[in-house]
């Protein structure tokens, strides 16, 4: 691969990791209005943190054997799909089990997109490879901050946490 090719691939990585951390990340600011919404309380939310944890870490795993079935392109475009799905799960639940369902699946996409990343930033850079992988967790980082000022501005201006993971899903699938 060119150095050309390698640079606007990288890129694109750098990118997709900032919108999968805004579009993960939401939850962090909305997990109060959440709450109120649902009417739960901070037990049943931690019971969310979890499910989403253990599907993190599931996908997570099995996503290294599927990146050497499929490769981690697919991988990457089925995470993103995923992604942008479940934060419109998240938006339209009409109770908390659902939301629930959604919170887990968008952490299981993410972590089929942390490994597919993972994997490829390597191979595409087998020369400075620590500076990229680096790079592409600062991405991951900024897009998470982003997100978190953006949607507490957002709520602020009067927008619904219901309307912000549309727009979420919206930039996703952009």
């Amino acid at each position: 691969m060119e150095k050309k090719q390698r640079i606007i691939s990288t890129a694109l990585i750098y990118l997709v990791m900032a919108v999968t951390a805004i579009a993960e990340g939401l939850i962090n600011i909305f997990s109060v209005p959440v709450k109120r919404d649902f009417a739960i309380n901070d037990t049943k939310l931690s019971l969310m943190f979890t499910c989403g944890t253990i599907a993190y870490l599931i996908c997570n795993y099995l996503g290294g054997a599927l990146c050497e079935k499929i490769g981690q392109k697919k991988l990457f475009l089925i995470g993103i799909l995923g992604a942008g799905l479940t934060n419109l799960i998240q938006a339209w639940s009409p109770n908390f089990i659902i939301f629930i369902i959604g919170f887990a699946l968008i952490q299981a996409f993410t972590g089929l997109i942390s490994i597919s990343a993972n994997t490829i930033i390597p191979v595409i850079w087998i020369t400075g490879q620590a500076i990229a992988m680096n790079l592409t967790h600062f991405a991951y980082g900024v897009g998470l901050s982003a997100s978190q000022k953006v949607s507490g501005m957002l709520m602020t201006d009067g927008f619904n946490w219901r309307s912000i993971y549309v727009g979420s899903a919206i930039i996703t699938f952009i």
